[in-house]
């Protein structure tokens, strides 16, 4: 895996988010990008995503691993990002 070119760019950050809320499907087709902590990444995109309001931040899309071990970053179209603390 490579190093995140947008680890640097973390804008903003989030509170947690139930798997209930996460779960809930939009039509949105936005790339989402998990983050490790050793600076590798995955990324995707998905059918399933939300489209969950947190004041003036839409948070498009989002990836969801059992265990809620890791942190979710989400990639948005003008190269910002967002995260999301696992639970």
């Amino acid at each position: 895996m490579a190093i995140s070119p947008y680890r640097t760019s973390l804008n903003e950050k989030i509170t947690p988010y139930s798997h209930k809320q996460l779960k809930q499907a939009a039509s949105m087709k936005y790339y989402t990008m998990m983050l490790h902590e050793d600076g590798s990444y995955i990324t995707s995109k998905h059918s399933d995503l939300i489209n969950t309001r947190y004041g003036e931040t839409s948070i498009k899309s989002v990836d969801i691993i059992s265990g809620g071990l890791e942190d979710f970053y989400v990639l948005r179209e003008d190269g910002s990002m967002i995260i999301i603390e696992s639970s």
